[in-house]
């Protein structure tokens, strides 16, 4: 028969341990979201804004969902309720000493961006670079042409846009089978070669 303090002393040590694993999980998560770039927390940050109408510093469901997918994550409504529910705060207008329901909970900066910089950690790069080859593949025939290109080039500001020869060379370089444009494959593979020869990528 165990004693009422062993019993204690047994919840204790369980409850430590437990609170141990979730703050091991939150450092982990915490790691993946600090593997993004300065460009990408300022896109993160971007979406935020957009979002967050009133500008209260905090997003409801609907704006943490839209703002995700913004970026990128189409995540299911259970899956935004679920991180809201885990990781949102009760609004400063919620009456303090009463329990906040989950509908009303909402998503702050900060939790905003470990969210969305996780994903985006996990994320394969190759979906990034495939979202940017149909930005290019202006006419979505699944081949980047030098006409596709003219018309990229056309909405760049003077000073960073590219020449005739420079756009007419990307083809030529990356178009491997002679068709006259770089299908989805080839443009990855040169975005991913470009990369590694940067030392941004292995």
């Amino acid at each position: 028969m165990s004693h009422p303090r062993d019993n204690r002393v047994s919840f204790q040590v369980r409850d430590g341990y437990g609170r141990q694993q979730q703050q091991e999980q939150q450092d982990v998560v915490l790691s993946e979201a600090q593997k993004i770039t300065e460009d990408q927390r300022a896109e993160i940050a971007q979406a935020f804004d957009l979002f967050d109408q009133d500008h209260d510093g905090f997003l409801d469901f609907h704006e943490f969902k839209f703002g995700l997918k913004t970026l990128g994550f189409d995540l299911q409504k259970a899956r935004v309720y679920d991180l809201l529910t885990t990781k949102g705060v009760a609004p400063p207008w919620h009456p303090q000493n009463e329990p906040c329901p989950g509908p009303s909970l909402r998503i702050t900066s900060p939790v905003f961006e470990e969210v969305a910089g996780t994903l985006m950690a996990s994320r394969d790069p190759r979906e990034d670079l495939g979202r940017a080859f149909d930005l290019f593949d202006v006419d979505g025939d699944g081949v980047i042409s030098l006409d596709d290109l003219r018309q990229v080039n056309k909405s760049i500001k003077q000073g960073t846009s590219a020449s005739e020869s420079d756009m007419a060379n990307m083809i030529s370089q990356a178009d491997l089978t002679g068709k006259g444009g770089v299908n989805r494959d080839e443009f990855i593979d040169m975005m991913v070669a470009a990369k590694r020869r940067r030392g941004y990528g292995k």
